[in-house]
């Protein structure tokens, strides 16, 4: 009896290396974004700010004694955003000391000094601009530490182009040789798609196996 090959074997999630750790790392990641989209939401509401101020006034209505005042001073309440940047901290510390390599996609999307998850929209401000070797180039600000971070975004490659422009060669043109002209520079070379979006790559949520219609 043939022994069956591996292509043909069902993938299975159990097989997965660190698999506990991936589910944390995607747990702290989830956690951390919800938590910052919470707290963009929470100080868009005017009445939070009124009870605040109101409270405020109510205490110094009260007189209360100047040593309670400055236990007051040095207690630093914490919000879901300093939980959301903590999460994103963890995170890191765990894909570090497991040796794991995290998507770029994934690193791309929290701020390098702040560690806040970048929303576009909430905590992030995107924008295109040119970039010289690569065409176009994203530019990601945040709006906590206003750090900008430049992401290149060449040309992605169509169905219809082979893989490697540079090994095909069923045509090549070859140009005399030109005395005092100069060398034209070359355009930006597309770019491969994520490792996610590239065909034979399968995505489990849990143990189920997410189709790519879904």
């Amino acid at each position: 009896m043939a022994k069956k090959s591996r292509q043909d074997e069902p993938p299975n999630p159990s097989s997965v290396a660190n698999r506990d750790m991936l589910q944390r790392l995607n747990f702290l990641y989830q956690a951390s974004a919800f938590l910052q989209t919470a707290a963009f939401s929470s100080a868009q509401l005017p009445t939070g700010s009124k009870q605040g101020d109101v409270s405020q006034a109510g205490t110094s209505a009260l007189g209360s004694s100047k040593q309670a005042q400055d236990t007051r001073k040095r207690k630093r309440l914490l919000n879901t955003s300093d939980i959301s940047r903590s999460y994103v901290h963890d995170m890191r510390q765990v894909a570090q000391k497991t040796t794991i390599r995290m998507d770029p996609s994934v690193k791309r999307s929290v701020c390098r000094r702040c560690d806040a998850i970048l929303i576009p929209g909430v905590t992030s401000r995107t924008r295109i601009g040119p970039s010289g070797p690569h065409g176009h180039g994203l530019f990601t600000s945040c709006l906590s530490c206003k750090v900008i971070r430049r992401i290149p975004a060449p040309p992605t490659p169509s169905i219809s182009s082979p893989s490697d422009p540079s090994l095909d060669t069923t045509e090549v043109a070859v140009d005399p040789p030109v005395t005092g002209r100069r060398k034209r520079r070359r355009g930006p070379q597309p770019r491969l798609p994520p490792l996610f979006e590239r065909e034979g790559h399968v995505v489990f949520r849990g143990s189920e196996q997410v189709m790519p219609s879904q």
